[in-house]
C-alpha cells in the first residue's frame, strides 16, 4: 500500500493499524511523518470491503484502455497500435520561460546540463509532493502522445499502481460546451463509467487529472477574478471550472497534469504550478528508434532515411520533433520507395511543398472515382479546395488558433460535405476528429503546416487579380485591397517582413519563410499548376534579398536575425545556408 509520501507500508499492518481506519493516515517508519494513504487498487478492496468502488475503477480502466491505446499518426483513417507507435522522449524539469518562436526547432542540444525524468514519474520524483505538474514543449513535439502512453499504463497497471483514478480533459472538447456544468457532470460526460457515482469517494481516493493542450483553449481565463467553486456538484461555467481545478479549490486532494506549448502555459500564474517539466523531443537514438519502429516492414529503407537524416544538419535538428519524422517518413517513403523519383527537397519550403503534393496524390487515388496521374493537372483540379484551406490556415493564424469548428469552415468558403469528399486531405494534412459530444473538430497536423498553407494563400492573392480577405489588407495595414491600387508585389512582400519584424515574438516567423521561399520558382517544383508563377522573380529574389541583408545589419534580436538568415536559405542564399550552420555547431 502507498503512503502519500511514495514510500510502501505493509497492508496487513495498515489493516491493523486503528488510526489508518479512523482518519486515513498512518505513520511512515522511512520519512517518520504522518502520511495519507493511497492504497493500490487489490489493498483499497481490502481495506474498505466495497466491491462497487473496485468494479468501477475497474471499469474505467477498461473504458480508458479501449479509449487510448489505439491512436492515429497523422494518418487518420488508420489507427494502430500506441505501443506499435510510440517511441520514449526526453523529458526535462525546466523553468518557465518564453521561447521566441512558438515552436522553434533549430536549437542547440543541452542534454548533458539537465535532468530527465520519466513521465511516469512526473508525480515522484519532486523531493515533496507536488499537485500541479505543468509539461511544456513545442507543437508536435509529443505531449499528447505522452498523455495516452501515461494513462493506458496506468490502465494496464504497469504504472501509477498508487493512482485510483486518472481523468483526461483535452481543451479542445471543453471548447464545445457552451452550457453550464457541473465538475462531477463534466467529468461523467468524459468517463462514462463514472455514472452514478457518489462525489465523495473523489475526495479521499487519490486522483490523476489531466489537463490537455491547454494552449487550444479557447476561454478567456482569468485568474484574478474567479468565481471560487468548492463543491463538484455545484454548476458554472466550463471556464469556471478550470480555473477553479487549477487554483485548487475542486479537488484539492488530486494531483493536476497541465500540458501546453510554453507561450500559452504562461497565462497560468506560477503560484499554481508547482513542478515545470519540458518535453525535449528525440534524441539521435530516439530518431532511429523510430525510424526502424515506422519501417519495420521495410528495414533497407529505414536505414536509407536514417542516413537522410545525419547528412542534413537542418534536417537532422527539425527531427528532434516527432511530426516531422512522421512527416519525412511519408515524403522519403513517396521518394525512395514509391512511384515519384523526383529527388529529396533542398528546403523546408520545397519539403512543404512536397509533402502536401504527396498527401494530395494520396488522397486522390483513394477517394476520387477516376484519379488524375499527371502531377499537373491534379493540383489544378485541386487548386480551389486548397487555397480555401489555404484562406483559413491565414485568417486563424493571425489570432494563434490551432483548432477549428465547422463554423470556421463555412467561413472560408468550406462546407462540410466538401470536407467529407476530402475526407482523406483533412485526415493527413487537415487532421478531423469526431469527438464526444459527436461534433467535429479541425487542426492542421502541426502549426508549421498551417504556416504553409497561409503562405500558398497569400502568395496567391499577391499574384492574382482576385479579392483578398479583409484580414489580409488589416494585416498588411492596407485600406484598399483593390487590385487597381495594390502595390507591386516586391512592395507586399517587404510589408510582410515588416510587419513580422514589428510582432517581435516569433510568431509568423515560418509564414515568412515560406512566402519568400514560394517566390524561388524551383521551390514550387513539386507543386505545378498550383500557385501562378511570379513575374521577374529571379529579379524579386535578388532585390528580396538585398532589403533582407539590409535589416540584418540594423539592431536586432538575435532571434530575429536568425529568422532573417533562414529565410535567405528559403531563398537560395548559400552563403547564408554556411552561417546558420556555423552558428548551430
Amino acid at each position: 500500500m502507498f503512503l502519500s509520501c511514495s514510500h510502501v507500508a505493509c497492508t496487513r499492518c495498515v489493516m491493523k493499524n486503528t488510526e489508518s481506519q479512523t482518519t486515513g493516515h498512518i505513520h511512515c517508519p522511512q520519512c517518520e511523518t504522518k502520511q495519507r494513504l493511497t492504497p493500490t487498487l487489490q489493498a483499497l478492496r481490502l481495506l474498505t470491503g466495497d466491491d462497487k468502488l473496485f468494479h468501477l475503477i475497474v471499469k474505467l480502466k477498461e473504458e480508458m484502455h479501449k479509449r487510448f491505446s489505439m491512436t492515429t499518426e497523422g494518418n487518420g483513417d488508420e489507427r494502430s497500435p500506441l505501443k506499435h507507435i510510440y517511441t520514449s522522449l526526453s523529458i526535462n524539469f525546466g523553468k518557465r520561460e518564453v521561447l521566441p518562436g512558438h515552436y522553434s526547432t533549430m536549437m542547440k542540444r543541452t542534454d548533458s546540463q539537465v535532468a530527465e525524468v520519466q513521465f511516469n514519474d512526473l508525480f515522484h520524483s519532486p523531493p515533496v509532493k507536488t499537485r500541479t505538474v505543468l509539461t511544456n514543449g513545442v507543437a508536435g513535439i509529443g505531449k499528447s502522445f505522452c498523455v495516452q502512453k501515461f494513462i493506458v499504463d496506468w490502465a494496464e497497471d504497469a504504472a501509477q499502481k498508487d493512482a485510483h483514478f486518472v481523468f483526461c480533459l483535452a481543451f479542445r472538447e471543453l471548447n464545445l460546451i457552451k452550457n453550464e456544468i457541473s465538475l462531477l457532470q463534466l467529468l461523467t460526460d468524459f468517463h462514462p463509467a463514472l455514472s452514478g457515482t457518489d462525489p465523495q469517494v473523489l475526495d479521499w481516493t487519490k486522483v490523476i487529472l489531466i489537463l490537455d493542450g491547454f494552449d487550444e483553449s479557447r476561454f478567456e481565463l482569468d485568474f484574478r477574478n474567479t468565481e471560487r467553486v468548492t463543491s463538484l456538484q455545484e454548476v458554472t461555467s466550463v471556464s469556471n471550472l478550470m480555473l477553479n481545478l487549477i487554483q485548487g479549490n475542486l479537488l484539492p486532494s488530486a494531483q493536476l497534469w497541465v500540458t501546453s506549448r510554453p507561450a500559452a502555459s504562461h497565462q497560468i500564474p506560477g503560484e499554481f504550478i508547482h513542478t515545470v517539466t519540458e518535453i525535449q523531443g528525440f534524441n539521435d537514438l530516439q530518431k532511429e528508434e523510430y525510424f526502424r519502429k515506422r519501417f519495420r516492414n521495410k528495414p533497407e529503407l529505414a536505414e536509407m532515411v536514417i542516413s537522410h537524416v545525419k547528412s542534413s544538419h537542418s534536417l537532422d535538428l527539425l527531427c528532434q520533433i516527432p511530426i516531422f519524422c512522421w512527416m519525412y517518413s511519408v515524403l522519403f517513403e513517396e521518394v525512395f520507395g514509391g512511384e515519384e523519383q523526383t529527388g529529396a527537397p533542398q528546403t523546408l519550403t520545397e519539403m512543404m511543398a512536397a509533402f502536401v503534393f504527396i498527401q494530395t496524390k494520396r488522397s486522390s487515388r483513394k477517394y476520387d472515382k477516376t484519379p488524375e496521374k499527371e502531377r499537373t493537372k491534379l493540383l489544378k483540379a485541386k487548386r480551389e479546395f486548397l487555397l480555401k484551406v489555404g484562406k483559413l490556415a491565414f485568417i486563424h493564424v493571425l489570432n494563434n488558433n490551432l483548432i477549428f469548428y465547422e463554423e470556421d469552415l463555412q467561413q472560408c468558403g468550406l462546407e462540410f460535405k466538401e470536407a467529407t469528399v476530402e475526407s482523406g486531405f483533412f485526415s493527413s494534412i487537415l487532421q478531423q476528429e469526431q469527438l464526444f459530444l459527436q461534433q467535429n473538430v479541425y487542426f492542421f497536423v502541426h502549426p508549421i503546416v498551417q504556416e504553409f498553407f497561409a503562405a500558398l494563400y497569400v502568395y496567391d492573392c499577391f499574384t492574382n487579380n482576385k479579392p483578398w480577405a479583409p484580414e489580409l489588407s488589416s494585416f498588411l495595414g492596407l485600406e484598399s485591397s483593390e487590385s487597381s491600387s495594390r502595390p507591386p508585389v516586391f512592395d507586399l512582400l517587404k510589408m510582410v517582413v515588416n510587419k513580422v519584424l514589428k510582432m517581435n515574438s516569433g510568431t509568423l516567423y515560418y509564414f515568412q519563410r515560406f512566402l519568400l521561399g514560394l517566390v524561388l520558382e524551383s521551390n514550387q517544383r513539386f507543386i505545378p499548376g498550383l500557385l501562378r508563377p511570379l513575374e521577374s522573380s529571379e529579379d524579386t529574389v535578388k532585390n528580396m534579398l538585398i532589403h533582407l541583408k539590409v535589416i540584418r545589419r540594423k539592431t536586432i534580436s538575435p532571434d530575429t536575425c536568425i529568422n532573417l538568415i533562414k529565410t535567405m536559405v528559403e531563398m537560395g542564399d548559400t552563403k547564408s545556408s554556411e552561417e546558420i550552420q556555423e552558428y548551430f555547431k
